[in-house]
């Protein structure tokens, strides 16, 4: 008995038309429909075509008027020895990306030698097919159930066959595959990967693309893409981080310092190896995150691009999409403001304070957390601990504004009430 489990990296647009160069020893050949995995949806008889690399084959659809065929000449004119443009470049992507994930400490997915519908000769396989609306890949997790344990276990990966545009293709063709393969490793270390919240399934997923795309966070033209702008997403959200999903992936890289602390990731899965019920995701990071405050306050402050995230600076395009903070209390046209803002578990908040520059002090008071969740990004702040409360006292010649930055590690949400003055 098979129980499969599926995982799709979300909404993202790609174009790649141009071959990659030195890669004109690779040839095609052709195999049959019925090596195949079920996953892509290939109809019986089709022609199929496989090219390949010591781990891995790559899978494409020449048949005649089918769905699935890939963009480009090459992939039309029914002879598998000619290589379509994204096969070849896939082809010299997959095995340095291999070798970047196995080097943080991570097995390779699990061998399908001998399956009869999933290639079945151990290296892995990666299918051109056709995607649904706002898809870029789909990773099938497939294992065999043993005396009520995940027994045996493979994978497979589903990726686009026609793409559309992009701002940066490669880069977002190198981050799919990442993100892709991970899903492969994390099925061989908790096969059942539909019973983890989707911040952990995806956002690790994510985590992984971050560690494997040196170039994830360089802006070209407008600044969208599918890691930068979940940080923005992430940034703009009052949700708590295991409720994030793919956008949870910016903690995790902030957990583990980038790729310092890669053993977090494996024992994260590694509490899932056997489980057979839905896990709780606070629970979960509570199990590996050992200071979860001071790293929840960390990324909050990277968030608000006050702080480098795992180690990393973002760059001044970031800075320069950040919604305002919110609530924002203005000074402008009063001398005093207040508002109780509410604060999810594993989660954070960024009211604002704003003023006309001018001489004088500004004063922030925080009630209803503890002074180690609070942080003031944007200005220069003196920290006074007063009555149960945090006070921030800021030059206001010096700033026109300010962002509170609150975190709640505790297990409960929490109404802080954040008061300014002038």
């Amino acid at each position: 008995m098979t129980w499969p489990g599926l995982a799709a990296l979300s909404a993202a647009a790609l174009a790649l038309t141009v071959p990659a160069s030195g890669l004109a020893a690779v040839h095609g050949r052709a195999v049959s429909s019925a090596l195949a995995a079920p996953g892509p949806a290939y109809a019986p008889g089709s022609r199929l075509c496989v090219a390949g690399t010591h781990n891995f084959r790559v899978f494409w659809d020449e048949t005649r008027g089918s769905r699935h065929l890939p963009a480009g000449k090459s992939a039309g004119d029914q002879r598998c020895s000619t290589v379509p443009s994204l096969v070849l470049r896939i082809v010299a992507l997959v095995e340095p990306m291999r070798s970047r994930e196995l080097a943080l400490g991570f097995k390779p997915p699990a061998s399908d030698a001998g399956r009869p519908r999933n290639g079945g000769d151990g290296r892995y396989d990666i299918y051109l097919a056709r995607q649904a609306s706002g898809i870029l890949g789909r990773t099938r997790c497939t294992y065999v159930r043993t005396t009520g344990r995940p027994g045996r276990r493979w994978s497979s990966t589903t990726v686009f066959a026609r793409l559309p545009l992009a701002v940066d293709p490669d880069r977002l063709l190198r981050e799919t595959l990442a993100h892709e393969y991970f899903h492969a490793v994390q099925c061989r270390l908790a096969p059942r990967l539909e019973l983890l919240p989707s911040s952990i399934v995806e956002g690790t997923a994510n985590w992984m693309a971050a560690a494997v795309i040196a170039d994830w966070a360089r802006a070209e033209g407008p600044f969208l893409g599918n890691l930068p702008g979940r940080l923005l997403r992430s940034a703009g959200s009052t949700r708590p981080i295991t409720r994030q999903g793919y956008d949870a992936w910016g903690f995790w890289f902030q957990a583990t310092q980038g790729t310092t602390h890669p053993s977090l990731i494996r024992t994260l899965f590694r509490r899932s190896a056997n489980r057979t019920r839905r896990t709780d995701g606070d629970a979960e990071v509570r199990a590996v995150v050992p200071a979860l405050e001071p790293t929840l306050l960390q990324y909050a402050l990277a968030l608000r691009a006050a702080l480098p995230i795992g180690g990393r600076a973002l760059p001044q395009a970031y800075r320069n999409n950040l919604r305002d903070p919110s609530p924002l209390l203005d000074l402008g046209p009063r001398r005093s403001a207040s508002a109780t803002v509410r604060v999810e578990p594993i989660g954070y908040r960024f009211p604002g304070v704003a003023w006309e520059d001018d001489a004088g002090r500004v004063t922030i008071r925080v009630v209803g957390a503890p002074g180690s969740s609070i942080e003031i990004a944007g200005a220069t702040a003196r920290r006074i601990p007063r009555d149960g409360s945090t006070v921030f006292e800021i030059d206001a010649e010096l700033a026109g504004e300010a962002t509170v930055v609150i975190v709640n590690a505790g297990r409960t949400a929490r109404s802080v009430t954040v008061s300014a003055s002038r």
